[in-house]
């Protein structure tokens, strides 16, 4: 029997997150990543007990197969039990929009990520800043192939604002598709995007999935009333690396006797651990909640002048009266639902380092930026974006020159799907929900 890959598209190609595709090849089916269905309230999707309705709410990937027979009590035809495919899910990364929906998923069905995603993963689950995913996790080494039927695998690591993320390579026998994740250039370890993008280059795909938030954004849209009334309030360092946010941070606070706080991304151990050594060169003890504490110490066990905050009943750790009586000597991480603990302290410079709220999208912000600046804090955006720059993605696109290039993660797929256009890379544009032969997409390379 001559068969053929059948892709389709079910999540992405006009949002930033909610990326996933299904690959089938003669009864063995991939599924890259199931994250949270753009809009839906995270927490609903935690309990797998909600899953018909979120089903039928349409707040769950409509794809068969995939979910317990149990909790389909109107759907059981399209339940894992009764389908004949043998399905993998491919974790990218371990960011919401990424694995937001795998609560609802078949315990039996494998989900691979990175040896290191998966270790984080735990991590994260443990100290409750992740949920729990009873799923079948299957860790895998960078650069080890795996096989599902006639599928090879292969997971490269990349590099985004958390640890273990990966670029994709799949190889079917009639196609190869790279699907980039979450990537930039401006963290930690660009090294490993341009060491597989030299790999995805010799790899010669047909089909390249390449995320592209920075063109999610148009440069002519007017800010709101609220964004004007909320700037004053807010000093931007602009940095564009983690290494220029080290530099600025460090040229902030270097001649400063007021105490610091940081609001971050707890999955960001990297930035964590750099400020840790960046405040202890200013004889600065950094002082972390609990559970950011807790996790950082999983993987860094030589932190000098890290220290918990003391709770009442603590033994250990920094109390919030050695911070009043000496604020110059500490650094302080606060989040969403302690950074009112601010209030109560000398007042100082609030790092505000993609932690959450994000910005004006989320719930709370307003409230968080004015009640920072009304008790007398120095707001200051200290953050860095963990998607690559438009340059940065062209520069991958062009370098890489697959056959096709699919614009997704992104707002504006036709906008960016022009500039690659420009750059000499040919784009397609998909459709949701619609199943593509090899041979018709093939056919756009022509």
């Amino acid at each position: 029997m001559n068969h053929k890959t059948i892709m389709e598209f079910h999540g992405g190609l006009d949002t930033i997150g909610g990326n996933i595709i299904s690959l089938v090849y003669n009864g063995y089916r991939i599924i890259t990543d199931f994250g949270a269905v753009v809009g839906v309230d995270i927490n609903e999707l935690a309990y797998q007990k909600n899953t018909q309705a979120l089903y039928d709410d349409n707040k769950l990937p409509k794809i068969d197969g995939l979910f317990r027979q149990e909790a389909l009590e109107d759907n059981s035809t399209l339940s894992y039990e009764a389908s004949d495919l043998k399905t993998i899910v491919l974790i990218s990364h371990l960011h919401l929009d990424h694995v937001g929906s795998l609560a609802h998923l078949h315990p039996d069905i494998p989900v691979y990520a990175t040896e290191t995603a998966v270790a984080l993963y735990h991590s994260l689950n443990k100290h409750e800043f992740l949920p729990d995913y009873p799923v079948n996790w299957t860790p895998v080494k960078p650069g080890e192939t795996i096989e599902h039927g006639e599928f090879s695998i292969t997971f490269h690591l990349s590099d985004h604002d958390t640890e273990g993320a990966a670029s994709i390579f799949i190889k079917a026998p009639d196609v190869k598709v790279i699907y980039s994740g979450d990537l930039r250039l401006s963290g930690f370890h660009p090294e490993r995007v341009m060491e597989t993008t030299i790999k995805a280059k010799a790899f010669q795909p047909d089909i390249l999935l390449l995320e592209g938030t920075s063109y999610s954004f148009s440069e002519t849209i007017e800010p709101s009333a609220l964004e004007k009334a909320l700037e004053p309030l807010i000093e931007r360092l602009g940095s564009h690396t983690e290494f220029g946010l080290m530099r600025d941070v460090r040229a902030l606070i270097k001649d400063s006797d007021k105490l610091v706080a940081f609001n971050g991304y707890p999955q960001n151990v990297d930035r964590v651990v750099e400020l840790a050594h960046l405040f202890n060169e200013y004889k600065r003890t950094f002082v972390l909640q609990a559970s950011l504490y807790n996790l950082a110490f999983e993987y860094v066990k030589d932190l000098d002048h890290v220290a918990p905050l003391a709770t009442e009943d603590a033994s250990f750790g920094v109390t919030v009266q050695q911070i009043q009586a000496n604020p110059e000597q500490f650094a302080i991480q606060v989040d969403e639902f302690t950074y009112e603990q601010l209030y109560d302290l000398p007042k100082g410079i609030l790092l505000h380092s993609n932690g959450v709220p994000l910005g004006l999208f989320m719930e709370g912000y307003e409230t968080y930026i004015r009640g920072l600046h009304d008790n007398g804090w120095r707001v200051v955006d200290a953050g860095v974006s963990g998607h690559a720059s438009k340059e940065d993605l062209l520069a991958v696109a062009y370098t890489i020159n697959a056959k096709v290039t699919v614009p997704w993660h992104t707002k504006l797929p036709e906008l960016y799907s022009e500039a690659l256009e420009t750059y000499g890379v040919t784009t397609w544009l998909p459709e949701y929900n619609k199943q593509y032969s090899i041979d018709s997409m093939k056919e756009l390379s022509k």
